[in-house]
């Protein structure tokens, strides 16, 4: 059982793999000395350019394990991590952890250090051009919503929680990383503040297309961010899906209780329009919404207009899939 869980696609040579993955674990195992269980455990998987990667599970589920071992802070005891199609153990670490962002709990930022400091650290150390470093800089700001004019001056200790993580996002940024590895970023703020900091990752992934890996213990923090969600327990990886067949097609008894019951419009909520349709076939009617859009504008329309049998998404104004009123029904309903 604990080998169940693999990715086929693994089958294929690793020279095909490069091509397809911008990070792929395979058969990869972590063993700490004087335990008796690998803290990760033969963890085979792929990481597409652009998706974002929730890793979702309890304490000692080996989650941050895997994000650690991506840039080597952690080093796998078996088994190959590829980045970029290269072997991470052949590359040396300060020039790999160059091209990963990465973002800590609490922002991880240096007290002595102004904000703009702490967001150049990286060229300043590098000697790259100091004026272009610091207009990259308020460039960075300004993207998390920070004026750059009020901000780039104060000391950490004069930023609330949710700023010292934009400023730590910021920084992350500033060398133009293609992967962004975080760490329960969000774990330590207020449910407000933390709703906003997603929104706001949200958009930068979808402005950026950066492939993010994100450590989270919140079900619903996993499945709102995630393009896919890795479940683990105790080091094994359990499901491997979008959000929406975590949600409603578990894999195991273990996803079930990590996923739990959390109720038919809660889940719904959590999906968008095109994990619910089905392809469209010519004579398909009614109201018309992005393929992107989320459930609640799923809702709203069919509350406007109670007649349609049918949404049709469109991708450019064409119409490509359909979405059912009696689907609606029973999406949000388990499938145990």
């Amino acid at each position: 059982m604990r080998r169940a869980i693999r990715e086929s696609v693994f089958s294929r040579e690793g020279s095909d793999l490069a091509d397809e993955y911008i990070i792929h674990f395979d058969n990869v195992t972590k063993k700490y000395k004087n335990t008796s269980h690998p803290a990760v455990d033969r963890l085979t998987v792929g990481i597409k350019p652009g998706e974002f990667i929730t890793i979702l599970g309890g304490s000692g589920s080996g989650k941050t394990t895997v994000l650690k071992m991506v840039n080597r802070i952690i080093e796998p005891t078996s088994g190959t991590i590829y980045f970029k199609g290269r072997d991470i153990m052949t590359l040396e670490p300060d020039k790999l952890r160059r091209e990963i962002g990465y973002v800590i709990q609490q922002g991880g930022l240096f007290p002595h250090m102004t904000v703009e400091d702490n967001i150049a650290l990286l060229p300043d150390c590098l000697k790259q051009d100091r004026k272009k470093t610091r207009e990259r800089v308020r460039e960075l700001l300004r993207l998390v919503r920070l004026d750059p004019d009020v901000y780039k001056d104060r000391y950490p200790r004069q930023l609330s929680g949710g700023q010292q993580q934009r400023v730590s996002i910021a920084r992350a940024l500033i060398a133009d990383p293609d992967v962004l590895l975080m760490d329960e970023p969000f774990g330590a703020i207020d449910a407000v503040i933390r709703a906003e900091l997603q929104e706001e990752l949200r958009e930068i992934h979808k402005q950026f297309r950066k492939t993010i890996l994100f450590v989270t213990h919140d079900v619903q923090e996993a499945m709102y961010l995630g393009t896919r969600v890795l479940v683990m327990r105790e080091g094994v990886m359990q499901q491997f899906d979008t959000p929406a067949n975590v949600l409603m097609n578990k894999n195991n008894r273990y996803v079930a209780e990590i996923v739990g019951n959390r109720g038919e419009i809660q889940r719904m909520l959590m999906l968008k329009a095109k994990d619910l349709a089905k392809p469209y076939s010519p004579g398909d009617h009614g109201p018309q919404l992005d393929i992107e859009a989320d459930m609640e504008r799923v809702f709203e329309l069919f509350m406007r207009d109670t007649s349609a049998e049918c949404i049709v998404l469109t991708n450019k104004s064409e119409p490509v899939m359909t979405i059912w009123r009696s689907d609606l029904l029973s999406a949000g309903k388990s499938h145990d």
